[in-house]
């Protein structure tokens, strides 16, 4: 097994290759120290850190509690954990003395002396350490900037440039990045929220000359895009939905180069949307008929946002950090989507699967274990077919046989015969074309009584009297 020592000189000879991962999972890897307790995003499970697994993409070798053997791990999934625990006393960056109330793999929570109380620290800010270890003056907590309000434009203690507040509520600010304000005249849309102590109000309007335009560092950037995985809260009022649905709108319109972002937090909006009853705000039932309403407020299709929040609540229900699952695999869990632990157990399987074979699991390999853990038959092979229902007018729709160039559609009183060949075609597990042209041989060879060579023979002839 590779030591941490050797994975950092192995750093040194990695090239910077923006489209790539590589240099940022060596980058995590290299902040990492063979022993150091870690939480896996993806499996929500707690290990030991043991190395680097040298591969074209590198993988952490992690030593999870609840198993005796290492398992290769993409370190972007790894959170290194922090060696308070719960009643310690802590010191943060900005909020001065708290203490810790509650610890999860990805964050702390704290209860702040300055008021604050149950207050989300990630463990990825590293904004938090211990009093114990704290030697210099504490700083002390600002208090809330009761003067800004909703259209104001803004400065942070974080990032750079100017921001405009869009919504406040609970001490809480949304920020929207300023168009002109962005040195790669590249609008940011809002993706999170600051408390109003982190917000200074620019009293005039600003001269964009005088703003120091410096381009937010990749780990400013990873902060700006974290999607929360807390589905907990009242439920939402129709103002609260109108605002989500105008973030997903925002950023699936304009984040350039972030459209992974974009399609994570509609997950996340549509499943929070959807546990905290905001569906109910605009008399719907459920979040289904909610969608099936008024999915023209998304800006997208009915059936888009059905798979995106299906897949964002089995994450959930996985305990998976939201976006850990393409659509595509996601849609392999459906048969077992009732029951959650096969669906962890499928999970575990596929994973093991690939890797015995040293790769990334696959919706094939998903598929195949869902099967196996729900003994499920094999799914039926798709038919290749040009035949199929088609729309007509006055919203009528028929059946089309296409064989080659030749088109025949059949309407109203011949629905029977093709809801006949679509039955038939699954049966047999055959196209309908290719019975089609069975059918016709048959039924012309009985008809003229004669063997299929006749009746193809006769068919022929036919074609000689049209050409002539």
């Amino acid at each position: 097994m590779v030591t941490t020592t050797e994975h950092k000189k192995s750093l040194n000879k990695v090239e910077s290759n923006p489209d790539d991962t590589r240099e940022k999972r060596f980058e995590i890897l290299n902040s990492l120290t063979e022993g150091d307790k870690v939480f896996c995003q993806q499996s929500g499970r707690y290990g030991i850190y043991k190395g680097i697994q040298e591969l074209a993409m590198p993988d952490a070798w992690v030593l999870f509690d609840d198993k005796q053997i290492h398992e290769p791990v993409n370190p972007l999934n790894l959170i290194k954990q922090p060696t308070w625990k719960e009643g310690d006393k802590v010191i943060h960056e900005t909020l001065g003395k708290g203490v810790i109330s509650k610890l999860t793999g990805i964050a702390s929570f704290v209860n702040f002396e300055a008021g604050e109380q149950e207050v989300t620290v990630y463990h990825s800010k590293n904004a938090l350490m211990l009093e114990s270890e704290h030697s210099s003056s504490l700083p002390s907590a600002p208090c809330f900037n009761s003067n800004i309000k909703v259209g104001d434009e803004v400065t942070t203690t974080d990032l750079p440039d100017v921001y405009k507040v869009i919504h406040i509520k609970d001490g809480q600010a949304s920020i929207r990045h300023l168009n002109s304000a962005n040195p790669d005249n590249n609008p940011v849309p809002l993706v999170r929220q600051l408390p109003l102590w982190h917000l200074n109000k620019v009293e005039s309007t600003p001269s964009y000359q005088k703003v120091e335009k410096t381009t937010p560092t990749p780990a400013q950037k990873v902060s700006l895009f974290e999607i929360p995985n807390n589905l907990d809260g009242e439920s939402l009022s129709k103002e609260d939905v109108e605002k989500l649905i105008e973030l997903i709108v925002e950023n699936s319109e304009s984040i350039e180069g972030f459209a992974r972002f974009a399609k994570n937090f509609t997950r996340y909006a549509l499943v929070v949307i959807d546990a905290r009853e905001g569906y109910k705000a605009y008399d719907c039932a459920s979040m289904s008929q909610f969608l099936e309403n008024y999915h023209h407020l998304f800006k997208k299709a009915y059936s888009s946002l059905q798979k995106e929040w299906q897949a964002g609540k089995l994450e959930y229900d996985l305990r998976f950090s939201i976006g850990t699952l393409p659509e595509t695999q996601a849609r392999e869990f459906y048969p077992l989507r009732d029951n959650i632990e096969d669906c962890r157990k499928a999970w575990e399987l596929a994973c093991e699967v690939a890797k015995s074979e040293n790769r990334k699991v696959k919706a094939s390999d998903i598929g195949a274990a869902v099967r196996e853990i729900g003994k499920l038959p094999e799914p039926h092979k798709k038919i290749k077919t040009k035949c199929g229902w088609v729309a007509g007018p006055n919203a009528t729709r028929h059946y089309r046989v296409k064989i080659f160039e030749s088109e025949v559609n059949l309407h109203d009183t011949y629905d029977s015969a093709a809801r006949t060949i679509i039955d038939i075609a699954q049966a047999r597990k055959q196209a309908p074309e290719e019975l089609i042209v069975e059918g016709l041989i048959g039924a012309l060879s009985e008809l003229l009584g004669v063997s299929n060579a006749g009746a193809v023979a006769a068919a022929v002839n036919f074609l000689k009297k049209e050409e002539a």
